[in-house]
């Protein structure tokens, strides 16, 4: 891989790894249902500019709309919302841990529903090693009987089978839309979804909003999450796929955890246990044990997510 390539994996990595820990600042001050809806809004205006400057067009078929709406809810709108509502109870660092799970649930779903994708010995053996490593991250929350923190860990990875599934749906239904035209459609029909979710739910103008300085972090953090860590970091995805292969660019689910770790424990003082450690390290390991087979699958599929 070239220096500018592995630079823009790296970047990337420290994009997504950092949205965590946006999220956990924004939601502070903007109940998870308006910050979901106001993220994904944001987002889509942006990637609809961007296509406009690019004269890329929206697809105009049912059947591509359709897609675009299973998508938007199965790879946005939900895993959003669950991360989101997680992080109230969840540090960010964790929640990235536990979102690189993503690939483990794929190549499940994947065995049960696309015929020529099957496990084996070794993959079944990664399989069994990110559980376990899940198992230690959220068995001390389960054990001292920490409610609210084992629904935050529950959510997040109910958010990570999303991720996974929504990729297996894409196998089949997201070839031939050009990425960044699916992107912002999968964004546009998670705006309709959340916001007014986010009207009934939370009804924001009733929400009390806090002084400047707490108000400005968290809407700096909305922001960059909504421009940056959606829209933007998915134009590098697709550079990085065209430059080095679908295979390279899924090295960011290595990357964007220990990002997050980092910036948590310095930025919010969150604290990282030895378990935490020894179930990300297990995690890790299963992945790779799962990575010949996440490849193939990578190499056939087109990016079509809008953010982590």
């Amino acid at each position: 891989m070239k220096a500018r390539e592995l630079g823009a994996l790296l970047l990337l990595g420290t994009i997504w790894g950092a949205s965590y820990l946006f999220i956990k600042v924004a939601v502070q001050v903007f109940p998870p249902a308006t910050l979901v809806g106001s993220r994904v809004f944001i987002a889509a205006m942006v990637s609809l500019a961007i296509l406009r400057l690019r004269r890329i067009p929206l697809p105009s078929t049912q059947a591509a709309w359709t897609s675009f709406a299973i998508m938007g809810l199965f790879n946005a709108a939900v895993p959003y919302s669950l991360i989101t509502w997680g992080e109230v109870r969840v540090d960010s660092g964790l929640t990235a841990i536990l979102i690189a799970t993503v690939p483990i649930f794929t190549v499940i779903f994947a065995h049960f529903f696309l015929h020529d994708e099957r496990l084996t010995t070794t993959i079944g053996a990664g399989i069994l090693l990110g559980f376990v490593g899940v198992a230690i991250l959220i068995g001390p929350d389960a054990l001292a009987g920490a409610t609210q923190n084992l629904w935050g860990d529950l959510a997040i990875i109910v958010a990570s089978m999303s991720y996974g599934g929504s990729v297996v749906y894409a196998r089949y239904k997201m070839r031939g839309y050009p990425p960044l035209a699916a992107s912002t459609g999968q964004m546009l029909m998670a705006s309709l979804m959340m916001i007014p979710l986010a009207l009934i739910i939370d009804r924001p103008w009733t929400i009390s909003l806090p002084n400047a300085q707490t108000l400005m972090p968290a809407l700096l953090s909305l922001l960059t999450l909504a421009v940056v860590g959606t829209s933007l970091a998915y134009l590098l995805y697709y550079w990085l796929i065209q430059n080095a292969g679908a295979v390279y660019a899924s090295a960011v689910t290595y990357i964007s955890p220990f990002a997050s770790i980092v910036l948590g424990v310095v930025l919010l003082g969150e604290h990282v246990t030895v378990g935490d450690f020894v179930g990300f390290g297990l995690i890790l390991v299963g992945l790779m044990l799962l990575n010949g087979y996440a490849g193939q699958i990578a190499r056939r599929l087109v990016p079509t997510s809008a953010g982590k």
